[in-house]
């Protein structure tokens, strides 16, 4: 087996050759647990979504409590569809709207308004709401100190020679030595979530903002965050809507007199999904991230994998590991032609 480090949008690569073999269609699964996840046909650019709350049930059923604790569950997999950006949030074009809105404003000859600036909450950065949907250049954004220890705290353990032991057990336990000293289900969630603030900062006018202590009650650090984007705005004489898919969130920005953005999440998902083929990879990467291993025909491709740094998270890298030397060779070309430009 050969294997190489890629970025999500090199999964392209993989789809591509797929298709020229003349195989439209591609099932995306779940090998620890064997569950078809959802297929994708590439000539329909459409998703369909394959396992239910019952695959995973009866999968993880009779297994050791880590293994139920740590493996991929239904709720994982909705939530992959959201964070893949495959699934809108439920108002989303209402958001839209409004942020265009602003951007007109921002825009008038005769209006001068201050600077505006979108705070986010730390369940923005889970789903990549701004990655995803919701990067402007004639916005600022802030995030406030809080937020990025909530992330931080969820960012804690890793697997112990035992708990790998387990992944032994199951199908496709080999490849478990990928795992070594690798994050937990939730340490490789919260990483994404700093990946996407790294992402921020990187491509987009961002700020990070001081927040007052850090306190153990939920509750307490909403209004602490709430708090800092109000006094950001104060100091700096600049206008802040903060953005949270927590519609107490959104309560708490009102009683500090800030204008909200309440993303509302999605209860129905279609069997059915179109969707852009940038979104498509995007989704195999989120898939791959959450439960650490995925399975497209013979390509397995990995989430976790030995070395892997904040940097990989902000770039969306993963181990593909294959027999298929010409994908190998493929994504090389891609590589040096790109480099070239």
């Amino acid at each position: 087996m050969n294997t190489i480090k890629i970025y999500w949008n090199e999964i392209s690569v993989v789809l591509n050759n797929i298709y020229l073999e003349g195989i439209e269609e591609v099932r995306v699964e779940y090998p620890f647990l064997e569950i078809p996840l959802l297929k994708i046909n590439m000539e329909k650019s459409e998703i369909e979504i394959l396992a239910d709350k019952k695959d995973f049930d009866r999968g993880r059923k009779d297994l050791p409590k880590f293994l139920q604790w740590d493996l991929a569950n239904h709720h994982d997999f909705l939530d992959s569809l959201i964070i893949g950006g495959v699934i809108p949030f439920k108002n989303a074009k209402d958001v839209e709207r409004l942020l265009k809105l602003k951007m007109e404003e921002i825009s008038e000859p005769f209006f001068a308004p201050k600077p505006i600036f979108i705070g986010i909450d730390t369940n923005i950065a889970y789903y990549k709401a701004i990655s995803n949907f919701y990067s402007y250049d004639k916005f600022g954004y802030a995030i406030a100190k809080t937020v990025l220890e909530e992330i931080d705290a969820r960012i804690h353990d890793k697997y112990t020679p035992r708990e790998i032991d387990y992944f032994q057990s199951l199908p496709y336990g080999k490849y478990a030595k990928y795992f070594v000293n690798g994050s937990v289900k939730e340490s490789r969630i919260a990483k994404m979530a700093l990946g996407e603030i790294l992402w921020m900062e990187k491509n987009l006018k961002t700020l990070r903002v001081k927040s007052g202590e850090y306190v153990a009650d939920k509750e307490m650090r909403d209004r602490v965050i709430v708090e800092s984007y109000a006094k950001f705005a104060e100091e700096y004489g600049v206008e802040v809507i903060v953005m949270s898919a927590d519609k107490d969130f959104a309560f708490h920005a009102e009683s500090y007199g800030i204008p909200s953005i309440h993303l509302e999440l999605p209860h129905d998902f279609p069997v059915r999904i179109h969707a852009e083929f940038e979104n498509v990879l995007k989704l195999i990467y989120v898939l791959a991230e959450i439960m650490g291993i995925i399975k497209i025909r013979d390509y397995i491709i990995l989430g976790e994998f030995p070395g892997k740094g904040s940097e990989d998270y902000a770039e969306g890298a993963l181990f593909l590991t294959t027999k298929d030397k010409r994908v190998l060779r493929d994504i090389e070309i891609c590589r040096r032609w790109i480099n070239e430009q």
